[in-house]
């Protein structure tokens, strides 16, 4: 018994640093292991759900608040269920390590969408421009390192594993070029681009670059369109700019 807990001690201590060990660990979680279990939903997920409650939540976070939606974060690891009932694990079974991406830096930004996307459908969809700037400003993306593995999915071809030269190559020449954009255009890549929002979400955390305000209009069909238009230009300036200082 003490051998056992040894090596899963061992085991878990490579979860920070090897994909692989990550993509192991979701497996035996997923499949009912009950030690794996265990220690998902104890010490693992702490750091989850303090990240799901300060930035997906916009709440301030004590030890042991997230007690408080542990039921929730069940929930969102687990669904959907089968047509017996039995649950699906979708985000754990989904998890591929792209990009050397860990499990609880996918779990954080995937949960903290989910808990967002839940708190807007409860708080009847739109907040109507009732967030103070503190709070849009904490829309905004988390941290560079959290944005530059979305980013890279999404603007390069994916690599292979073993090229890890490439990797880290395109890795630094896209923070480089990221933090030399102005502050505008990084948060709109933030937002649009390394983030998966609604674009309610999206006008609402960009508001302040907004030639629309976001106010508690209802908008029509062509008021929407407008909207959206909007957003895709300021995507477009942006992602536009990033490829120049990425070329040169």
């Amino acid at each position: 018994m003490k051998q056992t807990l040894i090596n899963n001690r061992a085991f878990w201590a490579l979860l920070p640093k090897e994909v692989g060990a990550n993509l192991v660990f979701a497996q035996l979680v997923a499949k009912g292991d009950a030690v794996q279990q265990a220690y998902f939903f104890g010490e693992y997920s702490k750091p989850i759900l303090s990240y799901i409650i300060t930035k997906g939540m916009l709440k301030s976070y004590r030890d042991g608040d997230e007690r408080d939606i542990m039921g929730e974060y069940y929930e969102f690891v687990t669904e959907p269920t089968d047509s017996k009932g039995k649950p699906e694990w979708y985000q754990l079974r989904s998890y591929k390590g792209l990009r050397g991406e860990k499990l609880q830096s996918w779990l954080q930004r995937n949960g903290s969408q989910w808990f967002a996307a839940r708190q807007m459908r409860d708080n009847g969809g739109f907040t109507g421009g009732r967030r103070s700037a503190e709070e849009r400003k904490k829309m905004r993306p988390r941290s560079l390192d959290d944005m530059f593995a979305n980013l890279q999915n999404r603007l390069f071809e994916e690599c292979d594993y073993d090229a890890e030269e490439q990797y880290r190559h395109q890795h630094l020449k896209l923070r480089e070029a990221v933090e030399s954009l102005p502050l505008r255009e990084r948060d709109v890549l933030c937002v649009m681009v390394a983030e998966d929002m609604s674009w309610q979400q999206e006008w609402e955390a960009l508001d302040c670059y907004m030639t629309i305000k976001y106010t508690e209009q209802t908008l029509d069909r062509e008021g929407k369109k407008r909207v959206q238009d909007a957003l895709a230009n300021l995507k477009r300036h942006a992602v536009r700019e990033l490829r120049k200082l990425i070329k040169n």
